[in-house]
């Protein structure tokens, strides 16, 4: 409005052409003003050396999209990323009907060494992360986007470390090229409605088929393995649909309930079906471990994800809805538990928790890379062997590496934990690697030679450190045989 009356001020009175070019500039701030900032952070924080870290970590996958309309992405790794309409802007706030969007998902520890990733927060907090997920657009002339003032992006991500008290947090690079996360916020606890019809809550086949006796329904079926296929039958009742039954968390925990051989545990979740979630899980726990059940773990693992209920009405559920019926399910992924979060900024973002230990002390340590140029170092990360957790030590005048934080002081650390040092190099035209594993204050200072290798060597060594290999749930395995074969029965050969 301002800039319209401007305009025809100016038209109207026959202002000098000095004055045009002031109001011109006033003009220019006003959009400024109402303009959306444009992200300018690269992937890896590192632009010289960009294509050395694409070579180690690999390419982004990328999608095209019309950012006018609603699009669901799902990454090879099972994230889901629900793009509202209109989200997406340039720096003047407009929309373009073409773009570009990468992703990167670094679930676990060995693609978040090999993107260059630590997960400390700003103010030099070490966190344990659940994983980390990069997000970039660029309209259709390759210039960049952002998310508008007010709009987010919805991600939905495997869990694979699994631990509770996970909390999104931003990405950004410092000055010494270091990620800091900040901007801790919760994650989604609502749960993720679908129609019942959509849903699976049938046991996983038998690698083999088989013929099988339910005892307590008295029917015999072929290739059934789980609780009571009877009552299962009654969940795809519709009266269940915007209750936690019509959900993608319980259709998970079936799985489990089908595992655990009692079907006490499903009547759990029904007879207390207006409870949050995992109030019943803590049920299913208490009832499973009194039992010595092994399947109990389980049900520890989802109830502290701390989920609640169905939000009816979401977008969020429509989306994930309409992503199923374009993209179909991953059943490996479905086994897993998920974290799901809102994001109002491009970039890296990490879901993580802080990693307090009451045994942590101030543990001096200086890295002294050998064998290599100091100054072709590019970067020294230290890796907790047993917890997801990474940190990032700081070049010192002499080129060597210390183990500092973001204000200058030892990192807090129990002395005893069991760490790898690792260091990655480059010259014009080969790469350098170094890892040690090393037992935190039994030196103040460690040498670490650096050998040289071909990308794809260094990519092998490192997956060595992937971890975790099979996510908590995954390893939980049935309680029990659920069903005895009847004698006289064949089994029947796929």
């Amino acid at each position: 409005m301002i800039k319209n009356f401007l305009n025809n001020y100016l038209m109207r009175y026959r202002i000098p052409k000095l004055l045009w070019a002031m109001a011109g500039l006033f003009i220019g701030l006003l959009n400024a003003c109402n303009s959306v900032p444009v992200n300018t952070i690269s992937r890896f924080g590192d632009d010289v050396n960009a294509q050395f870290w694409e070579s180690i970590a690999g390419k982004p996958q990328t999608f095209d999209l019309d950012p006018t309309k609603d699009n669901y992405l799902r990454g090879k790794n099972g994230t889901f990323i629900f793009i509202e309409k209109n989200t997406l802007a340039d720096a003047q706030g407009n929309t373009p009907t073409i773009a570009k969007v990468d992703l990167v998902e670094a679930l676990a520890t060995a693609s978040m060494i090999k993107n260059g990733l630590t997960s400390t927060t700003s103010n030099g907090q070490l966190l344990e992360t659940d994983g980390m997920i990069y997000l970039n657009a660029k309209d259709g002339r390759g210039k960049p986007l952002q998310i508008k003032k007010g709009g987010k992006i919805w991600i939905d991500a495997p869990s694979l470390n699994q631990v509770e008290g996970i909390q999104a947090f931003q990405g950004k690079f410092s000055k010494s090229k270091q990620l800091q996360w900040n901007n801790p916020t919760p994650t989604d606890k609502h749960l993720t409605s679908i129609p019942v019809k959509k849903l699976n809550f049938y046991p996983k086949p038998l690698k083999k088929q088989v013929v099988i006796h339910d005892y307590a329904d008295s029917i015999t079926y072929a290739n059934y393995y789980g609780i009571s296929k009877k009552l299962v039958d009654t969940l795809y009742n519709e009266k269940f649909n915007k209750t936690l039954v019509a959900t993608l968390e319980f259709e998970n925990r079936m799985r489990y309930i089908h595992k655990s051989c009692n079907e006490e545990v499903l009547l759990l979740y029904l007879q207390n079906i207006e409870k949050n979630m995992w109030e019943i899980d803590s049920l299913a726990f208490v009832l499973l471990q009194k039992e010595k059940n092994l399947v109990a773990n389980a049900f520890k693992l989802m109830m502290q994800q701390r989920k609640t209920k169905v939000k009816n009405g979401r977008k969020l559920d429509k989306a994930y809805l309409e992503s199923i019926q374009k993209f179909g399910r991953k059943q490996r992924v479905a086994r897993l538990t998920r974290n799901t979060f809102a994001t109002t900024s491009l970039g890296w973002i990490n879901y993580d928790r802080f990693l307090n230990n009451p045994n942590a002390q101030e543990q001096p340590l200086t890295v002294i890379p050998q064998n290599i140029d100091k100054a072709k170092v590019l970067k020294v990360t230290m890796v907790f062997l047993k917890e997801q957790s990474l940190a990032g030590l700081t070049q010192n005048k002499q080129g060597n590496f210390d183990l500092i934080s973001y204000r200058n002081t030892n990192w807090k650390l129990p002395k005893g934990l069991k760490v790898a040092l690792i260091a990655i190099g480059k010259d014009d035209e080969t790469a350098y690697l170094g890892i040690k594993e090393i037992k935190i204050g039994d030196r103040t200072s460690e040498s670490i030679s650096m050998k040289k290798v071909t990308p794809q060597q260094l990519v092998k060594q490192i997956d060595t450190y992937n971890k975790p290999r099979i996510p908590k749930l995954q390893q939980i395995s049935s309680s029990q045989n659920c069903y005895k074969y009847i004698p006289g029965f064949t089994v029947i050969s796929n």
